[in-house]
C-alpha cells in the first residue's frame, strides 16, 4: 500500500472516478494530472481543464505556481510523473492486483511474445487484454496507441476495462522509455520477462549501458511474482545473479532448456527439457528467435497454472503478429518484417537466408530519422553479410535529411542501390525477382503510415507489395 499516494488523494478532498492527462477529457468526477512531458508541459493546459469542469488538479510542484483564478481543488506534487502510477492504482481500484499482469521488456521480441501469450491463452479459453506496439484492447479490437507503453493512467484504465470485459489476464509491453518515466509504477506483476538487450534508442539513453540500466530497472521494482529471463542474453545473465528465483529459458535455461532446433517444412521443430517435460515440439512458425519467443510465452503460461498439455496443444496453432516475418506472397517468396536494429536484422536475415534456399535474397531496408545514428552502419554491415542485393530506401525519415540516412546505412554495403521513394524501391525489387528468389522488406512491418517531416502519410509495406504485384501482373511482368 502506498500511503503517500493515499495522502495526496486525501488532500484533494473530492471524490474521484478517474484521472486524465488530457484537459479535454475531464469532468466533475475526473481529476486533471499536469506534469512536464518530453515535448509539452501538461501544466500549460490547467486553464482548459478548469474551464472543462475538472474535479480537481494534481500538478507537478517544481518550477510552477498555482494561479488564484483557478478555483478548483488542487494538490502540488513533487515528482508527479513518478507518483502518477501509485495514484492511478488507487483511483482505478488496483486493477493489476485483480488481473494477472505480464510485463515484457527487451530490445526485440516484445510484441511477438505478447502476441503468443494472448494466442496461447485464447486457445486455452482465457481472454487476455493487450497493451503494446500493436495497440490496446482485447484480441481483434486493438485501439492505436501513441507509445508502446502508455502513461500510467491509461494503463490502469485499460486494465480496469479488461476486467469489465471478462479478461483473465493482461500483457503489457514495457519499453525502456516507459520504465524510465515510471509508467509501470504501482503495478502488481504476475510475471516480468526480459527477451534480450542489444542496442537501440541511444538517441535517448546516450549509451548502451544506460539503455540496459533502463531495462534492468523493471526487475528492481517490487511486486513482481515471477522474473523470467533469456538465459542466453548478456543483460539477463547479469540480472539472474541478483534475482531471488529466476525462471530462465534458452540453451542455458533452467526452467526451459533448448536442446535442439531445426527449420522444417511448414515451420520449426525444437527439442526442449524442463517444465514442459522433455519434448519435441513442432511449431507452424519460422525463425530460431521465435523459438525463444515461444519459450518465453510458454513459461509465462506455466506461472498462470495452465497445464503442459494445454500449452502444447495451443502451440500447434500459433501464428506470428502482423509485420513479423509476414508472408505476403508465396512464389516468388516475399516477406515483410519490423526489424530495425542490427540484432533484429541479423536474426531475421539469417532465417531469410535459409528460406531463400538456393535463390537470391533481395533486401529492401532503411533506417528511421532522428533516432540512434550509430546503428545505421551496423545495419548496413548486417545487410551486406546476408543479402545478395540490397536496396536502401527511406523508412520514417522524420525531419532528418533522407539522403544522409540512406548514405549512412549504405556505406558498408558494396553495390547498394539507393532509391528514396519507398514504393519505387519495393517495385524495383519485385521487378528483379525470379521464381527462385526471395524478397524481404524490413523496418516498418505492421505500420500503416510513413513519417516524412511532421506528416504521417498512408503507407503499408504489405499493401504496396500486393499493389505492385497486381500492377506488374497486369503489365505481363
Amino acid at each position: 500500500m502506498n500511503t503517500g499516494a493515499f495522502r495526496i488523494i486525501d488532500r484533494l478532498g473530492v471524490p474521484l472516478g478517474a484521472l486524465s492527462v488530457d484537459s479535454r477529457r475531464v469532468n466533475a468526477a475526473t481529476a486533471f494530472v499536469a506534469y512536464p512531458g518530453e515535448s509539452d508541459d501538461g501544466r500549460n493546459y490547467i486553464n482548459e481543464a478548469v474551464a472543462a469542469g475538472t474535479a480537481g488538479v494534481f500538478w507537478e510542484a517544481g518550477n510552477f505556481s498555482w494561479r488564484e483564478l483557478w478555483q478548483v481543488p488542487n494538490v502540488a506534487v513533487p515528482d508527479l510523473r513518478a507518483q502518477c502510477g501509485y495514484i492511478a492504482d488507487i483511483i482505478y481500484g488496483a486493477p493489476s492486483k485483480r488481473l494477472p499482469l505480464i510485463a515484457i521488456t527487451g530490445t526485440n521480441g516484445k510484441t511477438t511474445v505478447a502476441h503468443f501469450i494472448v494466442q496461447l491463452l485464447a486457445q486455452c479459453e482465457r481472454d487476455c487484454g493487450m497493451i503494446g506496439t500493436l495497440g490496446a484492447g482485447m484480441p481483434g479490437h486493438l485501439a492505436p496507441l501513441a507509445n508502446t507503453t502508455p502513461d500510467a493512467i491509461s494503463i490502469n484504465d485499460c486494465l480496469q476495462q479488461f476486467i469489465r470485459q471478462g479478461a483473465k489476464a493482461a500483457v503489457l509491453e514495457a519499453s525502456s522509455h516507459g520504465i524510465v518515466h515510471g509508467r509501470l509504477n504501482g503495478l502488481q506483476m504476475q510475471a516480468a520477462v526480459l527477451t534480450n538487450a542489444t542496442r537501440d534508442h541511444l538517441d535517448y539513453h546516450g549509451s548502451v549501458e544506460k539503455y540496459w540500466q533502463a531495462k534492468a530497472a523493471l526487475f528492481a521494482m517490487p511486486n513482481i511474482a515471477n522474473a523470467i529471463f533469456n538465459a542466453d542474453d548478456e543483460l539477463s545473465q547479469r540480472l539472474i545473479k541478483s534475482a531471488a528465483q529466476p525462471l530462465t529459458y534458452g540453451k542455458k535455461g533452467n526452467a526451459l532448456k533448448l536442446l535442439e532446433f531445426a527449420t522444417v517444412a511448414g515451420g520449426m521443430q525444437l527439442t526442449v527439457d524442463g517444465v514442459l517435460g522433455k519434448r519435441n515440439i513442432l511449431l507452424p512458425i519460422v525463425g530460431e528467435y521465435n523459438a525463444y519467443n515461444f519459450m518465453a510465452a510458454a513459461l509465462v503460461l506455466t506461472t498462470l497454472q495452465i497445464s503442459v498439455e494445454d500449452i502444447l496443444q495451443a502451440a500447434t496453432r500459433l501464428t506470428l503478429p502482423a509485420g513479423r516475418m509476414q508472408k505476403i506472397n508465396a512464389a516468388p517468396k516475399i516477406y515483410v518484417d519490423y526489424a530495425h536494429t542490427p540484432a533484429a536484422m541479423t536474426a531475421v536475415l539469417a532465417e531469410a537466408r535459409t528460406l531463400a534456399g538456393g535463390g537470391r535474397l533481395i533486401l529492401v531496408c532503411g533506417a528511421g530519422g532522428e533516432r540512434d545514428v550509430g546503428k545505421r552502419g551496423e545495419m548496413g554491415l548486417v545487410a551486406a553479410t546476408y543479402a545478395d542485393v540490397t536496396i536502401i530506401t527511406d523508412d520514417n525519415p522524420r525531419n532528418e535529411d533522407p539522403e544522409k540516412i540512406r548514405n549512412e546505412v549504405g556505406n558498408n554495403i558494396p553495390n547498394a542501390i539507393s532509391i528514396g521513394d519507398r514504393r519505387e524501391a519495393i517495385a524495383t525489387a519485385i521487378e528483379q525477382l525470379t521464381a527462385a528468389d526471395m524478397l524481404l522488406v524490413l523496418g516498418k512491418g505492421h505500420e500503416t503510415t510513413q513519417q516524412i517531416g511532421s506528416e504521417y502519410l498512408p503507407f503499408s509495406d504489405a499493401d504496396v507489395i500486393l499493389e505492385v504485384l497486381a500492377e506488374q501482373g497486369e503489365q505481363g511482368q
